[in-house]
């Protein structure tokens, strides 16, 4: 065993030796070696430096993608949000009509304005006008709901609703142009009894009209 180590080395150092003789005897092949090993150690150096560079590039390539698609992702949104936004602006006069047709609330005053409005465009004098229970804030249902009379027809899509009385007085001809005016109100009104009597004046024989109805709201 001893023996073959040695006759290994000695014929390695045999071979080596006679490659320097070569290196050192022959000029071309000294340049020659030179510039293969500087090759190869360029080689080998510019793996090492730019392993990392490409790993980070495809990497970097890998998150421009992911944000492009990000980004196509939130352009499309925002032109569907622009679609919303430009249908909801062209709604937008017929929403507010929706909701002053059935409010969310009973509002009893803009009731008792717009019916205060309409008395005055027909010359009509207010006798008495008069809301009954109703709750404005609250989950509890109306008290005059519960006692109603089994003949009140009950209003669509289970709407809440505002009963009203109201008394007026004035000609027949400005008492049914009144009429025809809640008739054609933004807000319906549904109508539930109407009386007509006559009464004796200092001004003569005028007419007493005597509405009884309720205002339908969807409480949101």
């Amino acid at each position: 065993m001893a023996n073959s180590w040695k006759d290994n080395y000695a014929r390695y150092k045999d071979f080596f030796l006679n490659i320097l003789r070569v290196y050192y005897a022959k000029p071309n092949i000294k340049i020659y070696l030179e510039l293969i090993l500087s090759l190869t150690t360029i080689v080998i150096f510019s793996i090492f430096a730019i392993k990392p560079t490409v790993l980070t590039i495809i990497e970097l390539n890998k998150e421009i993608q992911a944000k492009e698609e990000t980004v196509s992702k939130i352009n499309q949104k925002l032109v569907s949000l622009r679609k919303v936004s430009d249908v909801l602006q062209n709604e937008s006069e017929r929403l507010s009509k929706i909701e002053g047709a059935v409010p969310s609330s009973a509002s009893p005053e803009t009731i008792i304005t717009e019916i205060e409005r309409l008395a005055n465009k027909n010359s009509l004098q207010i006798l008495n006008l008069s809301m009954s229970d109703v709750v404005i804030i609250s989950d509890k249902e109306i008290k005059s709901k519960s006692k109603k009379s089994k003949d009140v027809e009950a209003l669509p899509a289970d709407a809440d609703e505002l009963p009203f009385t109201v008394s007026l007085i004035g000609s027949y001809q400005n008492l049914v142009l009144l009429l025809s005016d809640i008739d054609n109100a933004l807000r319906p009104a549904k109508i539930d009894s109407l009386a007509i009597n006559s009464s004796k004046t200092d001004e003569g024989k005028t007419l007493v009209l005597m509405i009884s109805g309720r205002l339908p709201f969807v409480k949101n």
